[in-house]
């Protein structure tokens, strides 16, 4: 489902997507548009529609939580996978006497944190 790919690249880079009562999309903050972005939204406006549709539904239902669940375990096999395989990642892992993690290993511990907190 390529539309759901550009929902969560679109939100990696910060942005939030919302959708107006005219099945209009409103993204914020719009100062992270650029038009790359902006043709991709576009090109999608549809999909994007129907998915924000579906998440507020579910959302009203209560069944948004395990769409959270679901993005934490990705992220966090995403972390290990890598940290398993680096030793720059394995040494941080042990504290701040030992190093930090690597440029990718830190990319992807962010974003488990930042998932984790949602």
């Amino acid at each position: 489902m390529i539309a759901a790919a550009v929902l969560e690249t679109l939100r990696d880079v910060g942005l939030h997507l919302d959708l107006t009562p005219e099945r209009t999309i409103k993204v914020k903050p719009a100062t992270l548009l650029n038009d790359e972005l902006r043709t991709l939204i576009r090109s999608h406006k549809d999909e994007l529609a129907k998915l924000l549709e579906a998440e507020i539904d579910a959302h009203e239902r209560g069944l948004d939580f395990w769409k959270k669940q679901t993005r934490w375990r990705e992220r966090s096999t995403a972390y290990y996978l890598h940290h398993f395989g680096c030793a720059d990642c394995i040494a941080a892992g042990r504290g701040a006497g030992y190093g930090e993690r690597c440029a990718d290993g830190a990319a992807l511990w962010v974003n488990y944190q930042e998932s984790a907190k949602t």
